[in-house]
């Protein structure tokens, strides 16, 4: 499995934001390929939160990844 993050930050209006790419290979054959973007607003200001709410948003991302590989035959 390949996972690419190309945003990983905080906006200037108190957000989060994600955006990755993730791709299954097998047999050097692409089976998946997805994309994650979201967004989460800060439960209030400074870095602690931006860290709370990137550690949030990179879960949601492994629960996406985890609920499509166990859709994947094996």
């Amino acid at each position: 499995m390949n996972i690419r993050i190309d945003l990983l930050h905080g906006t200037l209006d108190g957000k989060a934001q994600l955006l990755a790419y993730w791709w299954l290979v097998r047999n050097d054959e692409v089976l998946v390929m997805n994309r994650f973007a979201e967004e989460r607003t800060l439960a209030s200001s400074g870095y602690s939160a931006l860290v709370d709410a990137e550690n949030a948003l990179l879960t949601a991302l492994a629960g996406q990844i985890g609920t499509e590989l166990a859709a994947q035959p094996h």
